[in-house]
């Protein structure tokens, strides 16, 4: 479903924009992308899209009450709810002062 480049971007199946460079962030990724979520560290949103706060605010929640395990769960379950959604997954593995890795979760609203 997603295209990928040099397997480090990620590209939006929509419009051809890179989303996600694991080099830096994306500050202001295509109007498609609704949620980007990382893994990285403590885990966080990088970029919550318009009218998506209260998704992610429930979607943290419903983690934090033990409804899922991870928030990755959530937005699986939320990309089943709604069909036009697809999700991307991508991971990295490196060194840093031992191995590290980091996943990047793409929301996207197809069309």
């Amino acid at each position: 479903m997603c295209k990928k480049n040099d397997g480090l971007k990620v590209i939006c199946p929509i419009c051809n924009q890179v989303i996600s460079d694991f080099e830096e962030y994306i500050s202001d990724p295509c109007e498609h992308v609704l949620l980007i979520y990382t893994d990285a560290v403590c885990g966080e949103f990088v970029h919550i899209g318009a009218g998506m706060e209260t998704v992610a605010s429930e979607m943290e929640y419903s983690v934090e009450e033990g409804d899922y395990d991870y928030l990755s769960d959530a937005m699986k379950h939320y990309e089943q709810l709604y069909p036009e959604c697809i999700m991307v997954e991508t991971e990295t593995e490196g060194m840093s002062c031992g191995p590290c890795s980091n996943t990047e979760y793409v929301l996207i609203k197809g069309q």
